[in-house]
């Protein structure tokens, strides 16, 4: 436009599924990726700040259990928030009480609410997901 380039139609890009780079991560880009959300976009951010937090609900074994805890105790990794280990009972003290270190025994499905939840969407995928009889619709 500087140029005096003023075409009278131009054609842009949706937000929606793209890639989107941030530099810089402090309250303004916070809320930019914040306002992001509604479109569903991969957000990659830069800041001169470490942010680095792992949090892990899935598997234990994914999760390297000497080098996270080598990363939270020299400060590489800003903080950690597990709820499953490699092993069933973890043993190693120094990481379970680490002052970063936040876990819990792979509990976040035992509360009477998750369960209760987990049975009605059982019930709903049954209801919703009716086997059709065979010559009927929309066999027929």
């Amino acid at each position: 436009m500087c140029a005096g380039d003023r075409p009278r139609h131009q054609v842009g890009r949706e937000l929606s599924g793209r890639v989107v780079g941030l530099h810089g991560c402090s309250n303004v880009g916070k809320d930019v990726v914040r306002l992001l959300q509604p479109w569903n976009c991969q957000i990659l951010a830069h800041d001169i700040r470490d942010y680095a937090v792992l949090i892990n609900t899935c598997r234990g074994g994914i999760v390297d259990g000497s080098a996270l805890k080598e990363r939270l105790l020299d400060g590489r990794l800003a903080a950690a928030c597990v709820d499953a280990f490699a092993v069933k009972t973890p043993t190693d003290d120094e990481l379970l009480n680490a002052p970063n270190f936040l876990c819990t025994p792979h509990i976040g499905s035992s509360s009477a609410e998750a369960r209760l939840a987990m049975g009605r969407a059982a019930i709903d995928g049954i209801e919703d997901n009716f086997l059709p009889e065979p010559g009927v619709f929309p066999f027929d």
